[in-house]
Parts: structure tokens; sequence; C-alpha cells
């Protein structure tokens, strides 16, 4: 391959394609051993980053720093995330709580080095969800159909139990140009064992070979977990239809014979494009595909996610990318009637003309809606014993001198020896008067917590600047926390009308550098003198966050009832795990996932909190605890 398509390959094709400089004399990656989950001496491949130079639309500024002492890259990664052995990471795959009550997650993972590359499975596994147990890997690109990676997927629990990981398989072909992407299953080997150490890929691989009608298999991954409705399995994988970013409908008597089955939605029936919008690129370049996935307005449609809530509320969720966009990477959903429809198709061809977009009608909020504000991709959910709606999702590295979702690494990066992590798992539910998902921490997160290092109830406030948390000391030096905090005023407000209010918290990190955690907008104030907040955002300021840190502010504004909200319901929850954030606001209405890199490796963190409505100071009900590892062997091998 030549150097312009090498270069066009790392910088143009997305977290889930692949680009080898030989595409076809490239040899199978060796599966690691059976037991083993990282490949400590594995040469690294030359890194892409140096090749890097014609990419535009960045997100992230482009200023290189350099690297930093194993101390320091210890200090940065995550604790209680679940987070790479070593190496690279990005989206969750294949969720599921099998029958012995056993949570698996999968991820896409590059063992041999912190960028991207040609992906594997890799597997944790765990008892509540919070504690975490390593696996071996579960897929290896080993096959014709996937020697450049399994990319992501989903996994389905047949009426037996028995679990299959639905998965697309990616080779590429110098010829065509382009990397052809197909659909493949893998089936535990011995489907007894809790843990499930071991996979087979079905010999009848690939199951999914033909795309969808004006569609391409270079844009066509991605496959969700599956659902059983009148006799017949369905599942949606994202595509480009005639430019069109789609979730592409499929459907199976078997689980082993599928056939396209129509579209399940696509940007034109999201209200995203319209026709004469989406066309080919003005420049075509080889392993493209017939359209642009990252343009302005018509995008690719990645790791889709289906899913009902109640009896019903569908929920449509995709991930795109953007050149043209800050940020580059996002996810989204929109709130749908009921799929009730397919019961009419009894088999699965209700295809017409491959431009049917009927069978998920956003009617209930047909504006797509941003997922969490932060630095997270590729979501996905799945459903726990108890009937949960559990979601997680990728956490991406967003250091100075990152371009996008830093997947050609840097130095600083490369000296760290790991990127990426999963977000903390989330319950989804649905408010109806706001109509809006609300996202929060599950209940085991609680089991995290090791000591309570700061409470009081009736913390005043002071009118101007911040009343810092005396804190018991902690033995991670305050860097892994969970933040709770709910805010009032301390007064009766006199003066009637809206009235600006702004609370938050202050993360100080040492060395002079901090992190801003701020709940702002406005409230009503009434004759009785409450206030109602009519509006509110939630941001991250990571303005003076350090040399290392990306110094935007992310965040937006939180989807509220149209009567508002109580003042007393203002609160934040913040999850501090070093250099990953997970901010909750106005109990999980607004989410920011954000990313931070203090330097120094002994020097304590600290909490402060501040806040004003309208002219009163605020008051605050604050407590903080320390939080314990992830990766408890103790906690983790009790499971089974």
């Amino acid at each position: 391959m030549s150097k312009v398509l090498f270069t066009y390959c790392i910088a143009i094709l997305l977290s889930s394609c692949s680009c080898t400089a030989s595409p076809v004399t490239a040899p199978t990656p060796a599966p690691l051993p059976s037991g083993l989950d990282s490949l400590s001496n594995a040469a690294n491949p030359a890194n892409p980053k140096t090749e890097n130079s014609s990419v535009t639309g960045q997100s992230v500024p482009n200023v290189e720093v350099g690297p930093v002492s194993k101390a320091q890259a210890q200090a940065l990664k995550p604790m209680y995330h679940i987070t790479p052995s070593t190496g690279w990471m990005n989206d969750p795959n294949g969720m599921f709580q099998n029958r012995a009550g056993i949570y698996h997650v999968f991820y896409q993972w590059n063992p041999v080095a912190p960028i991207w590359g040609s992906p594997y499975w890799g597997h944790v596994i765990s008892k509540d969800m919070v504690h975490w147990e390593r696996m071996p890997p579960a897929l290896v690109p080993d096959t014709d159909y996937d020697y450049d990676g399994v990319f992501s997927g989903s996994a389905t629990l047949l009426d037996d139990g028995t679990p299959i990981l639905f998965y697309t398989g990616v080779s590429s072909f110098s010829e065509l140009q382009y990397y052809e992407q197909v659909q493949a299953i893998a089936r535990p080997v011995n489907a007894s064992d809790p843990k499930l150490k071991l996979w087979k890929k079905s010999p009848n691989n690939p199951l999914i070979s033909e795309a969808p009608q004006g569609g391409t298999l270079a844009q066509f991954r991605d496959p969700v977990t599956a659902w059983k409705q009148d006799g017949l399995w369905y599942t949606v994988i994202g595509s480009m239809v005639s430019c069109f970013g789609t979730a592409a409908l499929y459907s199976s008597p078997d689980f082993q014979t599928w056939q396209p089955a129509g579209q399940w939605a696509s940007q034109a029936s999201t209200g995203q494009a319209n026709a004469g919008q989406c066309v080919p690129p003005a420049v075509s370049q080889p392993g493209m595909g017939q359209c642009d996935q990252f343009g302005a307005v018509c995008r690719m449609w990645e790791c889709p996610d289906v899913f009902q809530l109640g009896n019903d509320t569908w929920v449509l969720k995709w991930s795109d990318q953007s050149k043209t966009r800050n940020p580059y990477s996002m996810d989204w959903y929109v709130l749908g009637t009921s799929a009730g429809f397919l019961g009419n198709h009894s088999q699965g061809n209700i295809i017409t003309g491959g431009e049917d977009t009927a069978h998920f009608q956003s009617t209930l909020q047909s504006t797509p809606q941003s997922v969490d504000y932060g630095s997270i991709y590729a979501s996905k959910t799945f459903v726990t014993n108890d009937g949960r709606r559990v979601w997680m999702g990728w956490v991406f590295e967003t250091s100075t001198g990152c371009v996008e979702q830093c997947s050609g690494g840097t130095n600083f990066t490369d000296s760290l020896g790991w990127q990426g992590a999963q977000t903390l798992p989330r319950e989804v539910s649905l408010n109806a008067d706001s109509r809006a998902l609300i996202f929060n921490p599950i209940q085991e997160v609680a089991e995290l917590r090791s000591q309570v290092l700061y409470t009081n109830a009736a913390l005043a406030l002071p009118s101007n600047g911040s009343q810092e948390l005396n804190m018991t000391q902690s033995t991670s030096l305050g860097r892994q926390m969970e933040i709770q905090i709910a805010f009032a005023p301390a007064a009766n407000i006199s003066q009637i009308g809206q009235q600006p209010f702004s609370v938050g918290i202050q993360l100080s990190t040492g060395q002079g550098t901090s992190t801003s955690i701020t709940v702002n907008g406005t409230a009503a104030a009434t004759s009785n003198g409450t206030l109602q907040v009519a509006q509110a955002g939630v941001y991250v300021d990571r303005s003076k966050s350090g040399a290392y840190t990306n110094a935007t502010t992310q965040g937006g504004l939180v989807p509220l009832p149209a009567s508002g909200l109580p003042a007393a319901e203002v609160s934040l929850r913040v999850f501090v795990d070093r250099s990953l954030l997970e901010v909750f606001a106005l109990d999980g209405r607004g989410r920011v996932t954000s990313r931070i890199y203090p330097m120094g490796t002994d020097n304590s963190w600290g909490v402060s909190a501040f806040g004003s409505f309208g002219a009163a100071p605020a008051t605050a009900n604050a407590t903080v605890w320390e939080m314990g590892p992830a990766f408890d062997p103790e906690q983790a091998q009790a499971c089974c």
C-alpha cells in the first residue's frame, strides 16, 4: 500500500475500520495463549501518528507533549473502571448476564500497543458489575473473513440461555481498495462454564454478507442484540444506504439464515437529512466506499442500539463522527413508538425498495439528543436478569496532541502504555415529563466505597469564592472519589421573576491545576419565595487542568420538564478516577464524561464547593467517599 493510501486509512477510517500496509500478504495475528490476557513482550508496530500530518477537522489541539514516567502513568490510569491490562481499548461489546448471574463484558482491544489496531475481543467478568476479573481474549482476528479485525457487535441469549456473540468480521482486498465487512457469530465451547473462557466461531460464518439495498459492504457493521418477535429473530446493523446513515433491519427464523428486512430507521426518518443532502464526496478516495462517512450532514451510523423501555417506548441510539464538527464523535438517541408492525410480516420479507423508513417512528422525541456531552463513544446496553436496562460506553483519551479519538497515539500516550476505559455501568430510565432518558450509575457502585472522606448536611457556602471540604486523608490521595452534593438557596428569594443561579465544585489536582464542574441556568422565583429551575446546563471547565489536558469546556443544556424543577433538586454526583471524570447532574438528567491529566504522583487532590441562587448564597449537603479498585482479586474471583 502506498504511503498516501496508508496515511489516508489512518487519518480517515474510523475506529472500527482497519488498514494494513500489505493487506493480501499480512500475517494472521497470533492468538494469545489460553489464560493470558496481555502481550507484555510483543514488539510494537510502527506508530501511525507519524503519518498523521494531513489530518483535518481535529477536535483537540494538535500540540505534542512529552512522555511521562511509569509512576506518573500509573497515577493517571483509572482504577475503579474497566481498563485494558495493556494496550488499546475502545468499544464495549457483547454485554450480558448469564443464567448463573455472572456479568460478561467484552471490548475492542489491541493488546500489542496503545494505539488502535486490528482488534481482538477482550473479556472481563463480574458478579456485581463493579469488581472485575480478566479472562483470555474471546475472539481474535484469525480467519479469512476477519483477519483485519473482529469488530464491534453484541450478545444475544437464545431461548435455552446459550449466549451468542454477534460481531463484524473485516478483511481487506487491495484490488477493490476497501474493507469488506460481514457479520459472524461465536458460541461458548462449554456453555456450562460460568466464566465462559473459551469461544468458537461458527463454521457457517459469515452469516450475513449481503449489504442492504443501496448500501455497501464497506460500511456495514456492529450488529445489535437480536430480539425475537412472532417466531423471528431481528437485528439491526449500522450501514450507509444511498449515503444516509442507516440502521438496517435483518431477520432470521433460526439465527443462522438471515435476510434483509428493510430499514429500521435512517437519517431521513429522524429528520437529520433530506434527499439531495447526502451525496458522495466531491473527491473520491479509495477505501471509503460510495459515501463520506464523516460528512457535515450525512454520516455513517456506527454502533446502533435498539431497545424498549416500558410498554410503548422504543429507543434508537447511534454513534457518528464528523470532521466538520466539534466534538468529532458523538452518541445520539431518539424516542419512538411501538415496533408491533413486525408481527404482520411473518417471513421477515418487509423490504420495500430499500427505502422503507416507517419501522421506527420517532414521534415521542424526534430531535436527536446527546447521550453524554463528554468523551464517550460507541455505547451499548443490555438487560440484567432483574430487568434493568444497563448502558456502558467507551471513554477515549483527549490529552494534548491527540487527534480525534487518539487512535494514532502520541508520545504521551505511548509512555502511558495504555489507552481507553469503559464508563461505570449506568441504569437507563425514561422521564416522560421531559421526554428524555435519564442515566444514573447502577446501585452496585456503592460497593466500591471504602471509607467516608467527608460529610456535612448543612455546608454554608460564601457569597463569593468557594468553601473547601476538609476531607480525611485517603490512601488514594483523593484521586479515587465519589462526590455527592445537593444545593439549595440559603434563604427565600425576595425578588420575584427569573434569577440566575450557578453552583458546583472545584477539583484541585496539585501544582496549581484544577477542574471546575458547574451547573448553572435560570430559576423562577415564586410569590412564596421558592425557586423553580427553568433552564439548566452542566459543564466541565478544563482550562486550568494542566498542560497535558485539552483545555476545552465540555457540557450542554439539561432536558427539563416544561414545568421546571424545584431548586432543591439541583445536584451533582461526580466520580473522580484519576484521569477520568464522570459527572451526573440533576439526578442523571445531564451527563458529562471527561478526561484530565494532572502531573505529580504524591500531591493530594481536594474538593471545594461554590454556589449562589440570584443574590442569595447557597447551602450544600455533601458527602465524599474513597473508592476501591475494580480489579481486586479477592472480590473478583469470589464470583465462580
